[in-house]
């Protein structure tokens, strides 16, 4: 009875699978019938083992099947979630895309804002203008010392001191080496402030006369910054000939950075050893 019992159920699980464990329970019955039972013609015993063979065969699909659900139910969730995702990160492209253009705009108002102050700042400070020194009326004996301003910005409360190179060496040979001693080869000038490409002669006049070779080294101060000049004259064919050269440092308020040639300019017939001016002497 119970043989006919379990193949009974056996064949209403194969068209409605249990779920698992289900049938793992009737094999273990199955199997507790068998214990009792005792010996078995061989028949008998080929239909319980049968028996026990189906039901584990159907537990076994019951597990598959159950895994199946699982991971169907699994993909259903991990689509949805992928798809929620998505939208999300669109959403988060979008906020940064609007946050990009927000910035790049704002940026740009201060770019704008950046460079008006930084052209306002070069206005009253000079930016990187600045002026030099230059003798006029070379053609004769007596030329005349005049300043030339050069670069786009006015410039601010500018001096200079010149050093007479030739008769600061005199006294260094022939004096005691003292501040006054060494201050008389000085000349100190004060410029104020200066135009845009302008320039003119220097008041009080300053004239040179008598001697075939001047050697100056010029030291300017402005609201932007200092540089160095230096000068030379010869006298050349009855006239004089000039040599200048402006340097400042490439950070113009910090002496300590390297010096660059912000202006260079030798008359034709200026001497040179070799091709260049030597500016040592």
């Amino acid at each position: 009875m119970g043989l006919y019992i379990s193949l009974l159920l056996l064949w209403h699980w194969q068209n409605h699978i249990p779920y698992p464990g289900t049938a793992a329970t009737a094999l273990a019955v199955v199997a507790g019938i068998m214990t009792l039972r005792g010996e078995m013609d061989g028949k008998e015993k080929l239909a319980w083992i049968v028996l026990l063979l189906g039901f584990l065969l159907l537990e076994t699909t019951s597990i598959v099947k159950e895994h199946e659900a699982q991971q169907a139910e699994q993909d259903i969730i991990r689509a949805q979630q992928i798809s929620s995702f998505r939208a999300i990160a669109k959403r988060i492209d979008r906020s940064i895309e609007q946050g990009e253009n927000q910035f790049s705009a704002t940026m740009s108002r201060s770019d704008t804002i950046s460079k008006e102050i930084a052209g306002t700042v070069r206005n009253i400070t000079g930016g990187d203008s600045f002026c030099w020194f230059t003798f006029i009326d070379r053609n004769f004996s007596i030329p005349t010392l005049a300043v030339l301003h050069n670069g786009q910005y006015p410039l601010r409360d500018v001096s200079a001191r010149m050093v007479d190179l030739d008769k600061l060496s005199e006294i260094m040979r022939t004096k005691p080496i003292t501040e006054e001693n060494i201050a008389a080869a000085d000349t100190n000038f004060q410029l104020g402030d200066l135009s845009s490409y302008k320039g003119g002669v220097l008041d009080p006049i300053y004239q040179v006369r008598g001697m075939d070779h001047y050697n100056f080294n010029v030291f300017f101060y402005g609201l932007n910054g200092f540089w160095t000049e230096y000068l030379r004259l010869r006298w050349v064919n009855g006239k004089y000939t000039q040599a200048a050269k402006v340097m400042r440092n490439k950070n113009m308020r910090d002496l300590s950075s390297r010096e660059v040639v912000v202006l260079e300019l030798v008359d034709p017939d200026y001497p040179r050893n070799n091709g260049k001016v030597d500016w040592a002497n």
